[in-house]
């Protein structure tokens, strides 16, 4: 609820660099493992409210769990997941490629505390329109 209520950016800013986002993480998994539909609803809710960038969602499996609950029975799990979902996709589209490599250099030099690309899934899809068919080679032989 303190998380929902605040307004002050600079106060989300502080609560993502203190490890805000591995547990959220870690709450999302447990509540989603043991059916705590009113809890995943409070999560999903706030993780709207959050200032999420592509390094974030690389941290843990938040996505990979919310692209889950978007085929929850649950319609309400299910509708407040599937937005969430849309939101991060439209900020991963607005990347360049030029920014992701610019990421993947920050953190491997900063050596991050990622646990992982984005999910796939979520990456593709939202470059899905960007996609260029490729055209294979074929092999050389050898004699």
């Amino acid at each position: 609820e303190a998380i929902k209520a605040t307004k002050a950016p600079s106060t989300l800013d502080n609560f993502m660099s203190s490890g805000g986002w591995t547990i959220l993480n870690e709450w999302l998994e447990e509540s989603k493992k043991d059916n705590n539909l009113a809890f995943v609803l409070e999560l999903l809710q706030v993780l709207q409210k959050l200032p999420v960038t592509v390094e974030v969602l690389r941290q843990g499996n938040i996505g990979k769990i919310v692209k889950q609950l978007t085929k929850h029975e649950d319609k309400e799990v299910k509708s407040e997941a599937t937005g969430l979902l849309a939101s991060w996709m439209a900020m991963v589209k607005q990347r360049t490629p030029k920014q992701d490599a610019k990421d993947k250099k920050k953190g491997e030099d900063e050596k991050a505390t990622a646990q992982g690309p984005i999910p796939a899934s979520l990456h593709a899809k939202a470059k899905s329109e960007e996609k260029k068919p490729r055209v294979k080679r074929p092999r050389e032989t050898t004699k």
